[in-house]
Order: C-alpha cells, then sequence, then structure tokens
C-alpha cells in the first residue's frame, strides 16, 4: 500500500461510496456523503477501494474511518492498519468503529484497544415522539413552542430551503456566530457552510432543510443530510433567541418537515461533551444515543 493508491473523495466517487455504503447502511452521522463533502476543506478526505472495502482517510488530520462495506474481523482489519501505517508513519485514529463491533467479534480485545468518548455519542430521535410532544420531558418543549406562536401569531411562516436562500443564511449564522467563527474551533463550520452553495444544486448530496422568519426577518434555520435508513442528519441549526421560543418552534418546524419528506428519525450528532449541548439534547428525549468507539493508534504500535 502506498499513500498514492489513495484518491480524491470528490464528486466522481459518489457512485462508488454509495454501492459500498448501501452494504453496511449505518447510523452514524459521520461516514454520510453530504458530511464527508461538508467538511471536505478541513479534512481533504481521501479513499481507497480494496473490492470488498472502502477505506476513507484523512491525512492532514491522520485520521480514518471503520471501513464502508460490511463487518471486517479485527485480525483483517489489523493486518490492514499495519499496512497502512507503513505509509502513514506516526500516531493516527480508527474512528466510527460500530458499538456492537466486539459483540460481533469478541476475540477483538485481543488486538485493539477500543474506546467509547461518550461526548461522540450520536443522539438519535424518534421523529413522531417529538412532533407529539409525548412525556414528561418535552413538556418544556411544548410549552416554549406554543409561547412563540401566541407571541409571533400571524407575524411568522416556515420556508424550505433552497439555493437561493443560502447566501441569506450564511450571513445569518456569520452574524450569529462571528465570536466561534473567529475562534479556531469554529473555523471547521465557517469553512463548511462557505461549501453549502456548491453542493446543495447536486442531488446526490442530499441536502435539505427549513427556515423560519418572523415579521419577514430570518429568524432560525436547520440543514440536514439524507442516511440510507429513513433517517436525517441535522448539520447545522441556529436561531435568533432574541425571539422567544424560536430554537423549540424551529425545532417543530423541523419536525414536521422531516415527517412530510418520509423521515422517521433525526440524528442531531454528538454533543462534544459541552455541557450546554448535553443539555439541550438531552432536553429534547432521544430515543438512544449512537455510542461509537475509537481505536488511537501510537507510532511503531503495530511494527
Amino acid at each position: 500500500m502506498q499513500k498514492s493508491d489513495f484518491k480524491l473523495l470528490n464528486a466522481d466517487a459518489f457512485e462508488l461510496f454509495f454501492r459500498y455504503s448501501e452494504h453496511a447502511p449505518r447510523v452514524s452521522c459521520e461516514v454520510l456523503w453530504s458530511n464527508l463533502q461538508l467538511y471536505m476543506d478541513t479534512y481533504n478526505w481521501h479513499y481507497l477501494a480494496d473490492g470488498e472495502y472502502l477505506w476513507i482517510v484523512s491525512f492532514d488530520q491522520q485520521y480514518l474511518f471503520y471501513p464502508l462495506g460490511g463487518d471486517i474481523a479485527p485480525e483483517r482489519l489489523l493486518d490492514w492498519l499495519k499496512n497502512f501505517a507503513e505509509c502513514c508513519p506516526g500516531e493516527f485514529t480508527l474512528g466510527d468503529v460500530p458499538p456492537d463491533y466486539q459483540q460481533k467479534f469478541p476475540q477483538a480485545a485481543e488486538y485493539l484497544a477500543l474506546t467509547a468518548d461518550p461526548g461522540e455519542a450520536d443522539y438519535i430521535y424518534d421523529l413522531s415522539h417529538l412532533q407529539a410532544f409525548s412525556g414528561s420531558k418535552l413538556r418544556k418543549r411544548h410549552n416554549q413552542v406554543r409561547q412563540f406562536e401566541r407571541e409571533y401569531e400571524n407575524n411568522y411562516r416556515v420556508e424550505s430551503i433552497t439555493v437561493e436562500s443560502l447566501p441569506e443564511i450564511i450571513d445569518f449564522s456569520a452574524a450569529l456566530s462571528a465570536e466561534y467563527w473567529a475562534d479556531g474551533s469554529g473555523l471547521e463550520e465557517k469553512l463548511a457552510m462557505e461549501r453549502l452553495p456548491e453542493l446543495w444544486s447536486r442531488s446526490q448530496h442530499g441536502l435539505l432543510g427549513v427556515m423560519l422568519r418572523v415579521r419577514e426577518q430570518l429568524a432560525g434555520f436547520a440543514i440536514c443530510g439524507r442516511t440510507w435508513q429513513n433517517m436525517a442528519v441535522v448539520h447545522f441549526e441556529k436561531a435568533d433567541h432574541k425571539y422567544r421560543g424560536c430554537g423549540a418552534k424551529l425545532t417543530a418546524a423541523l419536525t414536521e418537515y422531516l415527517l412530510q419528506n418520509g423521515f422517521c428519525k433525526m440524528n442531531r450528532e454528538q454533543d462534544l461533551n459541552d455541557p450546554g449541548l448535553r443539555r439541550a439534547k438531552q432536553a429534547l428525549d432521544p430515543e438512544y444515543l449512537y455510542c461509537r468507539q475509537t481505536l488511537n493508534v501510537p507510532e511503531g504500535l503495530l511494527k
């Protein structure tokens, strides 16, 4: 294996990506075509197809994903990682290992020291549950939606996002997230949002979403990508909280929109161990968390 064997994961690779993906559909928000393309400027994703598996790697970030194409035994995975280490020296990380990997392959503990970070778990929601505001956990969110609807009655509307909407959305995001985008941690999001106009018009990316307006002013938006299991992954969601209840109403509007478009589940991605994000995601009463695993591979370990 050589580094030159890997090709850039650009639009020309979509059909190949889809063929491997449909044999091993995952809940994960990470190995999703739209997500990979949105964050291409940061990760510069490359791929290698070996006939059975599709391997996706960022040489820039020393990171690769558990392969698409189906389960791979730990013995074979270890052999592949050893070969990869020869063309990519230094420490690297194998991410997005399925939560049930060690259950399927109990011998994996002998070969691979897998770990799970709670902050890296995806939050998965049942859209019909969110729509009905079922249970005590959603009562507060229900009240916030009703408050918004009373306060802005006849003065708000929900619209589907189109490619023509994107410049306004990007400007809105830049204003709301100016401090975050200026910080190094927010640069990834800024670069990803700047790619939206290029990606939106291509159906292969599966991007869709809604905008919320109050008195003709943009008050919030949510943009999603599609998985293979009637699940939408929320890539971006921003609300102007000067409008009381705006965040709750935006989530309710997105829920209705996704149900109308044939989705039944929503993945709201990880909380990254941020206390505020964790409270917000837990407040929506997730159905379950998708707890991916990771393998950190120190230099020299696989020699």
